[in-house]
């Protein structure tokens, strides 16, 4: 049997899409009271004031469906303030600003403050269930809460699945209640019974297909066929009086469709199944709202760094190579001038002076700077202690777990006598960052690196461990040495790794390690849910450099991009389609960034001939296609200022410079395994 309705029905139905506000007023008060004084509150009153730890507001509140929501605060305060929000138990930081300019952001207009003093900030997209839990604290500064509005992150397309094509043994059904528009498909009795709707595309992009379903006997089976593509998934058993609810919504990830005219088919189904809605989602991400730099003291010349980054993240990548020869490769035979230098103090770690090595200064860094480049550093730490020193792992692959055997879960024990090593090695990093402090260079920081690869002896005993370590980097440098020249770079993956907004200010994605296309909308989606679109993302290390157009049209422009193989002949015509895509910044475009410039996007052509100056007294004339006013804006190299190295910062160059000449394909292949 065929029903065919004559259209497909799209259904936006009011209990499915509708806001829900939030007055804090009805939820459990601890220290805090009804504010009625505050004008133009919402509903009977503000709740207030937060401005000590032991206040708080409980509040538990219910949902249609379960699936991803807006959340949006309305709030009044005196000062610059931070709110803890407790959802579902899960904790999330945010800043309540005093001042918000007019206009409109998310759609929500918003007051200059002289009206009704009241603000609306946008806290981002959650994943909530029908009964939630929400708690309401107190981080810092003083606030009162007015009201949250939590509206649903609505699907691009919606279809009601009777409206579709049903075959075999498929019918409406209406029995169940909870439905959305006339009725549900049942009868999935056979491999061939099936549900089809049309989706007549317009985007080239990734979208999410996500079905709204009972089961209510047992888990399911299913087929989602979708063009030419088949996905299999899993439908797990739905039950009455549970938090999710009788109807749940459940996703096939990630499907890249052309503009054009497609398929959904739903069939193969094994159990018992009711099929809702059939709803599809497009996946792009932003606009992005990201905070400021977690370091509130940070030095002007960070934060303007920090600023370009948060101006071009989504529209443009900053090109970066990883090792000074290879960057200097990369002029001298392509042409353009890579805007990151990426450098390591895997020398630094005090450990190395036990096995003759020593450490290397920083006048790379100091003087890439100085020509307008961006420095970035990332920390391969040599183990404190407990190095094996073989023939099959040498001291200077000290950095990986089978090359020590330290152990770091003891060690950040502060009683632990290990424990003074680690504050001895972070110390002498500082020293080395103190030196780039004094001649005012901002430095991407990425001092742990991929914890959640288990490779690094860092990594070895789990996420609170890392998360724990990297803490602790972060607060002596902060607190103790009272460095403001970082911008701290976490690139280990997944939620339970994630060591929390205030500690971190670029999220990276390590190629090296994970081994995925970085052009991956998949992977950039996820990052930005974990950091609620806050955070910039960057891939901070991968093998090789990509098509950044294919990258752009799924929506995962990233804010910069850090190579680490190592350039040649035969990957030159590759090099030099890169450098030459509009979207990908050299350091002749952002050469402005520490006034606060823009950066110059040119159009591409092709010149005969083009000339780099790489330093104040060399210059290299290259053929190729580079970009219009190829020759790097760069100023005369700069005389840094030296701060006297203390005891863990002794150098000693000739070990320093032989290490350093195999050590980044050493780094590449320990890493590859």
């Amino acid at each position: 049997m065929i029903l065919k309705h004559s259209i497909p029905v799209l259904y936006l139905l009011l209990n499915l899409v509708k806001g829900l506000t939030i007055q804090p007023e009805t939820g459990t008060l601890t220290g805090v009271n009804v504010l009625t004084e505050i004008p133009y509150f919402t509903g009977t009153g503000a709740v207030g004031w937060f401005d000590a730890a032991d206040k708080s507001d409980l509040i538990y509140f219910n949902l249609t469906d379960p699936a991803q929501y807006h959340l949006n605060l309305r709030y009044y305060t005196t000062e610059n303030s931070t709110i803890l929000l407790e959802i579902n138990d899960v904790p999330y930081n945010f800043t309540l600003v005093k001042d918000t300019p007019a206009g409109v952001i998310q759609g929500v207009p918003q007051q200059n403050g002289d009206a009704t003093g009241f603000f609306t900030a946008y806290l981002g997209k959650f994943d909530l269930k029908v009964n939630n839990k929400m708690v309401i604290k107190w981080q810092s500064g003083s606030f009162a809460v007015d009201a949250v509005f939590v509206s649903l992150v609505v699907p691009l397309t919606l279809f009601d699945a009777e409206g579709g094509v049903l075959n075999g043994n498929c019918k409406v059904g209406n029995t169940v209640k909870g439905f959305v528009g006339p009725g549900y498909v049942e009868g999935f009795t056979t491999p061939d019974d099936s549900v089809t709707v049309t989706f007549n595309n317009t985007l080239s992009k990734y979208f999410n297909i996500q079905l709204r379903y009972n089961a209510p006997d047992s888990d399911v089976t299913a087929t989602v066929l979708v063009g030419t593509n088949s996905t299999q998934i899993q439908l797990l058993q739905t039950k009455p009086n549970v938090n999710d609810g009788i109807w749940q919504v459940s996703t096939v990830e990630q499907l890249y469709l052309a503009v054009g005219s497609y398929d959904i088919v739903v069939k193969g189904v094994q159990g018992n199944l009711l099929l809702d809605l059939i709803m599809i989602e497009d996946v792009q991400v932003g606009p992005h709202d990201i905070t400021a730099i977690t370091d509130a003291l940070a030095s002007d010349k960070t934060k303007q760094l920090y600023n370009l980054l948060k101006k071009i993240f989504g529209k443009y990548t900053l090109s970066g190579q990883f090792q000074l020869d290879n960057l200097n490769y990369i002029i001298s035979k392509i042409g353009p001038t890579p805007a990151i230098l990426g450098l390591d103090f895997i020398l630094d770690s005090p450990n190395v002076q036990n096995y003759g090595g020593g450490s290397k200064p920083v006048f790379e860094a100091v003087d890439w700077d100085a020509k307008g480049g961006i420095v970035s550093y990332s920390w391969s730490w040599i183990a404190p202690t407990g190095l094996f020193n073989t023939p099959t792992n040498p001291w200077f692959t000290g950095f990986t777990r089978n090359s020590t055997d330290f152990n770091v879960t003891l060690a950040l024990d502060p009683q632990n006598a290990n424990y003074t090593l680690l504050i001895r090695d972070i110390d002498a990093i500082a020293t080395q960052l103190t030196q780039l402090s004094v001649n005012n260079v901002p430095v991407l920081f990425r001092p742990i690196r991929a914890c959640h690869s288990g490779l690094f002896w860092w990594a070895s005993d789990g996420p609170e461990t890392c998360k724990n370590l990297y803490k602790l980097i972060v607060n002596r440098l902060r607190t103790f040495h009272k460095l403001n020249n970082l911008i701290f770079v976490w690139d280990s993956q997944g939620a339970d790794y994630y060591p929390g907004h205030d500690v971190v200010d670029v999220l990276g994605y390590n190629q090296l390690i994970d081994q995925k296309d970085p052009t991956s909308n998949f992977i950039f989606r996820s990052m930005s849910e974990l950091t609620h679109d806050n955070k910039i993302l960057a891939i901070t290390e991968c093998s090789q450099t990509y098509n950044l157009d294919a990258a752009n049209s799924t929506d995962t422009t990233w804010a910069y991009m850090m190579s680490a193989f190592t350039p040649s002949t035969d990957t030159s015509d590759y090099l030099k389609k890169f450098y030459t895509q509009n979207n990908v910044l050299t350091a002749d475009e952002v050469v402005g960034w520490t006034n606060g410039s823009d950066p110059v996007i040119k159009p591409v052509v092709i010149l005969g001939t083009a000339t780099t100056t790489v330093s104040s007294t060399t210059t290299t004339t290259v053929s190729g296609s580079p970009k219009t006013s190829a020759t790097a804006k760069l100023t005369p190299t700069a005389s840094p200022t030296v701060v006297p190295s203390g005891a863990g910062s002794m150098f000693k160059f000739g070990v320093a410079e032989k290490v350093t000449g195999v050590l980044g394909v050493l780094m590449v292949l320990v890493i590859l395994g």
